[in-house]
């Protein structure tokens, strides 16, 4: 049961994260839609949700958190 919730608390999380207006790369300082999307490609945001989960799911498993969107410093 306990892998059960924390799948379901995980799949939640991401959608949530989703859902929520703007992106990682959206702040006051406006950037040129070529910068937006070379950074959406560096970080794989381009890809369709479900292969972005599936990404992010086989890192958390394997113990890679990725890098931080903001300074690019590993996450462990």
């Amino acid at each position: 049961m306990m892998l059960i919730a924390l799948f379901l608390i995980e799949l939640l999380t991401f959608a949530i994260m989703h859902a929520v207006p703007g992106g990682p790369f959206t702040s006051d300082r406006q950037v040129s839609e070529e910068v937006l999307q070379a950074l959406n490609e560096k970080y794989n945001l381009d890809k369709p949700l479900p292969e972005q989960y599936l990404d992010w799911a086989k890192g958390v498993v394997s113990g890679d958190l990725g890098k931080s969107l903001k300074t690019g410093l590993k996450i462990s």
